[in-house]
């Protein structure tokens, strides 16, 4: 069974500001289910690696291909976040890779 991760308690960091500054103007384009890369985009330097399917939902999000979210990279939780707050809804592939970001509806 997915983990459940309560959006609603959770606290963002400085990746979810720069997450969100990195979408900004590119709403439309992702609830069209277009693909967006985004990158270099400025979250603390690291190598983070990973691919999560999640689904957002109102008060939590699943994430769909495994069992305890707290394996899944921080960039990947932020974007979770950073979606939720603005609206989105639903199941989307999102994956990190050092200076990358890839997110996509479905």
């Amino acid at each position: 069974m997915p983990d459940k991760y309560d959006l609603t308690t959770a606290r963002g960091g400085k990746d979810d500001a720069a997450i969100e500054e990195a979408l900004r103007g590119k709403w439309d384009a992702l609830r069209r289910g277009d693909r967006l890369q985004i990158g270099p985009y400025s979250l603390r330097r690291s190598h983070w690696t990973g691919k999560d399917r999640v689904d957002i939902q109102s008060g939590h999000a699943d994430f769909l291909n495994r069992n305890d979210h707290t394996r899944s990279p921080v960039p990947i939780k932020a974007t979770v976040r950073v979606l939720h707050k603005n609206g989105f809804r639903g199941i989307f592939q999102i994956e990190v890779s050092p200076g990358s970001l890839l997110v996509q509806r479905g």
